[in-house]
């Protein structure tokens, strides 16, 4: 959608990710999902006048991260292996690359790109939070620029301009109110035409049941008083069902 309206909202940040991209200097977007990191990756991408730029997404296959590293170089994988391919790549230097899902890259892909920081500049986009050592590794000496929600009446602009490129019926306000700030939600408000009760739980929402167990922890050692016809043996099996059953639910649950 972006690129139909713009990244309105994003001015500030637009100038500071173009002045390190000519000055040479790596960074990583952070933000909540759907806040616009590979949106304003790739806009660094395309104003990148690097000639030797490439864009990944390290959420695909690695042989296929490789073979589009290699075509977007033109470097020739003709009959060359997977190998053939790391040793090329590792033995030029002076690539700018984009990485954007970083949070999402394998260890095999993640020991790659520790072996490009010495070689090649690198930008990347990664969701905020905890993430695995190896990445944070990769990660180290690297600024941080983390994407805020936009304010609403940047909000409001890019609705105003979006329902009218797709069409949309549902009213500005709603769309606006709904979003509250996040550019993906108005995307998927706007491209769908319509947008979920806020009652609606999403698919990987977890969703706290802390005071459960609490309960079911009380209920237990309650019994060992008032169960006088409960021995210990029958107390053991209860409090091992009660937390199988809490940890097979807290799992279903959160799969929504």
């Amino acid at each position: 959608m972006w690129k139909d309206i713009g990244l309105i909202g994003r001015d500030r940040l637009l100038t500071k990710i173009h002045t390190r991209i000519k000055s040479g200097n790596p960074f990583v977007l952070i933000g909540e999902p759907g806040i616009g990191k590979s949106a304003v990756l790739q806009w660094g991408f395309e104003h990148d006048p690097n000639p030797n730029k490439v864009l990944i997404v390290c959420s695909k296959p690695y042989a296929d991260i490789l073979k589009d590293m290699c075509d977007q170089l033109n470097i020739d994988r003709t009959k060359k292996s997977t190998s053939d391919l790391e040793r090329e790549l590792l033995t030029n230097t002076g690539y700018t690359i984009y990485l954007d899902d970083l949070h999402r890259s394998t260890p095999k892909l993640t020991d790659l790109i520790k072996a490009f920081k010495d070689r090649h500049t690198l930008c990347f986009a990664s969701r905020d939070g905890k993430l695995k050592e190896n990445i944070r590794q990769v990660l180290w000496g690297v600024d941080k620029i983390e994407l805020n929600r936009l304010n609403r009446k940047d909000s409001t602009r890019i609705v105003s301009l979006a329902i009218v490129k797709y069409a949309c019926k549902i009213p500005v306000n709603q769309i606006v109110s709904a979003a509250n700030g996040v550019p993906g939600k108005i995307h998927s408000y706007i491209t769908t035409g319509s947008i979920p009760r806020e009652d609606t739980r999403m698919r990987s929402e977890e969703i706290d049941i802390a005071p459960a167990i609490l309960v079911l922890l009380f209920c237990v050692v309650m019994l060992r008083y008032v169960g006088r016809s409960v021995n210990a043996t029958d107390l053991t099996i209860i409090g091992y069902a009660g937390m199988i059953l809490t940890i097979v639910g807290r799992g279903i649950l959160s799969k929504g």
